[in-house]
């Protein structure tokens, strides 16, 4: 049997002291663009989630991921380009592509978790934020669909082209 620890609702911690959280909101998890989203979709959010929490929620904007990180969390290494152009084209996510910087192979991308606050992009001003852009809430329910039928397409498409050569 649990202790009952208060009779008062607001004097229960929700979350355990000194553990990270994301807060997500019904607005946000009712929308088409939260509900469609393929299984390699969430991943690549909730790996994004978790960097996230993983810098005390002050790094949004400036997020991390590369192919290695994201293929051992679940997302297969042929499946990554689509996935985050679905979760980009959904507006949950933005993406400051990386290039070509002198001898180096590549730069990495830096991820935006669209519906939390974004750290100002100035490095000037340090511990200051801008309001969530939330993209997400641009797309509708048919533009939902489409996004994710276009992005399936896509997917079969190259995996027959692929398998032909």
């Amino acid at each position: 049997m649990s202790k009952l620890l208060s009779t008062e609702l607001n004097k229960i911690r929700y979350v355990p002291r000194g553990e990270p959280f994301v807060m997500l909101w019904q607005g946000l998890v009712c929308s088409p663009a939260w509900r469609v989203r393929s299984i390699n979709c969430i991943r690549l959010i909730e790996f994004l989630m978790r960097e996230h929490m993983n810098h005390a929620g002050k790094e949004n904007g400036r997020l991390l991921a590369t192919y290695d990180q994201l293929v051992e969390f679940g997302i297969g290494r042929r499946m990554i380009h689509s996935t985050i152009s679905e979760a980009e084209a959904l507006g949950l996510i933005t993406v400051e592509r990386g290039g070509r910087r002198g001898y180096a192979a590549s730069d990495l991308n830096k991820f935006t978790l669209t519906f939390l606050p974004v750290r100002n992009p100035d490095p000037q001003v340090r511990g200051h934020y801008v309001q969530a852009p939330n993209d997400w809430k641009a797309v509708d329910e048919v533009q939902a669909k489409k996004i994710v039928a276009n992005i399936k397409a896509a997917r079969r498409y190259k995996t027959k082209t692929t398998l032909r050569k």
